[in-house]
């Protein structure tokens, strides 16, 4: 008796000529940025979208699919924002969203340890020159002054011991301390690293806006990945499953307001959200 075996995965190369045009459509339209595409439980939304995906690349997709997380139909809203921000997080290259304020664990490279050594190594050199030029001299002149040396270690110690030397040695000292400043003040804009200060007894925030509540910092964040993940559309998959109306609240006033800060930043792309909804 032969047996058939069929996956129940999504596949990528379905037709989907009576869906493509009205996708093409919603997606070209400027006035629409929330998309719904809904059917019953194996319908086969994921195929649809799969295939619609594998013909048009161009248009860069991103799925955010809870299948996998085992929560209820009364999960919280909270629950729900964290699963879709850590997803989003982990699809999006970390040299692209340098400022944000949620942390992934990443491998620092070879390269920049070796490169930020020597840099400190310079630094440490350079400042003990600067501050101990004379004694550099009187050692350089005190230990190579002897007939038995040659010309060119002695040309050499003459120029390590000149004053022309001396101004390269503290252009050197200069310019380590101006990219040592440079490096902090971006990594505090960057990470913020350095919340506040106390000056006799007064807090004063540092690169921060006072005004600036908790939420807003937080929603801030999540617009900033949106706007820097380099995608077009974000597809968000059972969802529905948890019951949680206000989930679908929260994202399409995320979706508007990333539209618009795309807007004011001059920037031609929208970002388009579409829901795979299996049940209303």
């Amino acid at each position: 008796m032969e047996k058939n075996f069929e996956s129940l995965t999504p596949k990528n190369d379905i037709d989907i000529s009576t869906y493509e045009e009205a996708l093409s459509f919603a997606l070209a339209e400027k006035t629409i940025t929330n998309i719904a595409l809904t059917g019953p439980y194996g319908a086969g939304k994921s195929s649809v979208i799969e295939s619609y995906k594998m013909k048009h690349p161009e248009k860069g997709f991103m799925n955010i699919s809870l299948t996998h997380f085992e929560g209820n139909e009364v999960t919280g809203t909270n629950i729900l924002e964290g699963k879709i921000i850590n997803q989003l997080l982990h699809q999006i290259d970390y040299n692209k969203i340098p400022q944000t304020i949620f942390k992934i664990k990443n491998n620092t490279k070879k390269s920049t340890l070796w490169k930020y050594t020597i840099l400190i190594l310079v630094f440490i050199c350079s400042a003990l020159l600067v501050v101990k030029f004379k004694n550099w001299t009187r050692y350089l002149n005190g230990s190579f002054t002897n007939k038995n040396s040659g010309k060119l270690v002695m040309n050499l110690v003459k120029f390590l011991s000149s004053e022309q030397f001396n101004l390269i040695v503290l252009c050197i000292f200069t310019g380590s301390i101006v990219f040592f400043m440079y490096s902090i003040i971006k990594f505090q804009i960057n990470k913020q690293f350095l919340k506040k200060i106390t000056i006799k007894g007064n807090e004063i925030e540092i690169f921060q806006d006072q005004n600036e509540s908790y939420f807003d910092k937080f929603m801030n964040d999540v617009i900033y990945l949106f706007t820097s993940s380099g995608k077009n559309v974000v597809i968000f998959e059972d969802l529905d499953r948890f019951n949680n109306p206000t989930i679908y609240e929260r994202l399409y006033e995320i979706n508007l307001l990333v539209n618009k800060r795309l807007a004011v930043n001059k920037k031609k792309n929208q970002i388009k959200f579409i829901y795979l909804i299996g049940r209303l």
